[in-house]
C-alpha cells in the first residue's frame, strides 16, 4: 500500500486517501477439500466445501479486519472459523467466545458462551440454499501482529430470523496470515470478501 501522511489544513487528494480508509484485500490464496474454491478481483467463492483455506488474508499492511461472508450448506448446521499460519491450524484449545443471541420466535435474549475451545463460531446456523443460509460480518483484530487476537461477530440467520452478537479472543500471542471455515456437518458453499482498515 502507498502511504501518505495528511497534515491539518491540507487538502486532501487521490494520492493521500491511499494510505486511509477500507482496503478490499486481493491477494489471499485458498483451496478446499471437496467442492471448488476460487478468487477473482478479491470475492473468495466456493462450492460444496467440507474445509475451505484461506491464506495469505491477514499482514503487515493492516491491523485490523473487517470479513463479509454469505455461506449455505448441503445441510441446515452451522460452521466453524479456525485461525491459520504456515500452512496450518491453530486448532487447540485456546479459541474462547461469549454473547447474545435471538430470533423471531424467542421470548428474549439468551446468553451463548464457549470457553477452551478449537475454534470460534462466527457462522450461526445456516440452511441449504443462498436464500436462506447465514450472513456475518466479522471484524478481525491484530491477527498478523503476534498478540491475543479478539474479533467480533454480528451473525444473521437467515433461515430462522436469528441474530448472534459476539465476542471472540484467541489467546496464544502468535501471528497468523489466514483462516479455516469447516461445516459442522455436510458441505459449504458461499462468499468472502476480506478488507483491511488502513489508518
Amino acid at each position: 500500500f502507498p502511504s501518505h501522511d495528511i497534515s491539518p489544513g491540507e487538502i486532501l487528494t487521490a494520492s493521500a486517501m491511499d494510505s486511509i480508509g477500507l482496503w478490499k484485500i486481493t491477494t489471499p490464496t485458498v483451496s478446499s477439500t471437496g467442492g471448488t474454491a476460487s478468487v477473482s478481483s478479491g470475492v473468495i467463492t466456493f462450492a460444496t466445501s467440507t474445509e475451505l483455506r484461506i491464506n495469505s488474508a491477514f499482514s503487515a499492511d493492516c491491523v485490523n479486519y473487517l470479513i463479509l461472508a454469505q455461506i449455505w450448506g448441503s445441510a441446515t448446521s452451522f460452521a466453524r472459523w479456525r485461525l491459520r499460519t504456515g500452512n496450518s491450524d491453530s486448532n487447540t484449545n485456546v479459541y474462547t467466545q461469549a454473547g447474545l443471541t435471538t430470533s423471531s420466535v424467542a421470548a428474549g435474549l439468551s446468553a451463548y458462551n464457549q470457553n477452551a475451545q478449537p475454534q470460534w463460531q462466527p457462522f450461526a446456523e445456516f440452511g441449504t440454499s443462498e436464500s436462506n443460509g447465514c450472513v456475518s460480518q466479522i471484524i478481525v483484530q491484530r491477527p498478523f501482529q503476534a498478540l491475543r487476537t479478539g474479533a467480533s461477530s454480528v451473525v444473521n440467520n437467515l433461515d430462522s430470523a436469528g441474530v448472534y452478537n459476539l465476542s471472540h479472543v484467541h489467546t496464544p500471542a502468535t501471528s497468523y496470515d489466514g483462516f479455516t471455515v469447516i461445516p459442522n456437518s455436510g458441505s459449504i458453499s458461499g462468499t468472502i470478501r476480506i478488507y483491511g482498515y488502513r489508518s
